[in-house]
């Protein structure tokens, strides 16, 4: 099965403005036990972090939490690690709608399932064929997919009923530098390195930086520049030429 992962296994970090707003509707739909929610937010943002949180504060968080990328999945696999074999296959393979069951299911990209998982997947809604709240992701417009009869208007219907936009790290301001300190403190463990900190030219570039890939791609600069410094601070000179021309 191809489970979501995000190495950062952390908790949404800083206090934006647009984070609190965030936190605020994830306080107002935790608590929901069935409620879909649809997770926006552009590549590289904390969609699954977001996914997370509001399982681990829901009535369902002693039970299973089931992720899946659909993007990662071809479309000739996608029905069955979804929904499994047939009962009668002998050695029956359960799919992750089942084995969500009591618990949640979150579909990362779920832009990327073909019409006849979507058709499913609105069929197990409707009739509520486990026990199970579903999350879903999206970095696309479904909107504009539904225009071009990619994606079912019913469908994203059943998983809007509550919708959450995970802001961009250009628009957090010094979040950015909560977060490259916790990513920072946590590369350095795994790597085992004794590292302090930026220096504050930096930490300025970090803040001046627009971040197209978000959160991934400030992780990856990270421990790209942990891997290029040899002292106890990471300066201006272990980043990308790149970053220091953009910011």
């Amino acid at each position: 099965m191809a489970l979501a992962s995000m190495d950062l296994e952390m908790e949404l970090i800083g206090n934006s403005e647009p984070l609190i707003a965030l936190r605020e509707r994830m306080h107002a739909y935790a608590p929901a036990r069935d409620t879909p929610v649809l997770i926006r937010g552009e590549r590289g943002t904390e969609t699954e972090v977001v996914a997370r949180e509001l399982h681990a504060h829901s009535p369902r968080a002693q039970r299973p939490f089931i992720a899946l990328t659909c993007s990662a999945i071809p479309d000739s696999a996608i029905e069955r690690e979804l929904f499994g074999d047939e009962p009668t296959v002998p050695g029956a393979r359960r799919g992750a709608h089942a084995l969500a069951n009591g618990g949640t299911l979150f579909l990362n990209h779920v832009d990327a399932l073909g019409p006849h998982a979507q058709a499913k997947l609105l069929r197990a809604i409707e009739h509520r064929e486990a026990d199970v709240r579903i999350l879903a992701a999206t970095h696309r417009s479904l909107e504009d997919d539904i225009a071009a009869g990619r994606f079912r208007a019913d469908l994203l219907h059943r998983l809007a009923v509550a919708h959450l936009v995970v802001p961009p790290l250009r628009v957090r301001g010094n979040d950015i530098v909560s977060i490259a300190e916790a990513l920072l403190q946590r590369t350095a463990e795994r790597l085992r390195r004794q590292v302090q900190g930026f220096t504050r030219a930096t930490r300025d570039v970090l803040l001046g930086y627009d971040w197209p890939g978000n959160v991934h791609e400030l992780a990856d600069e990270i421990e790209r520049a942990l891997l290029r410094n040899d002292g106890d601070v990471i300066a201006l000179d272990d980043l990308r030429k790149r970053m220091k021309r953009r910011a």
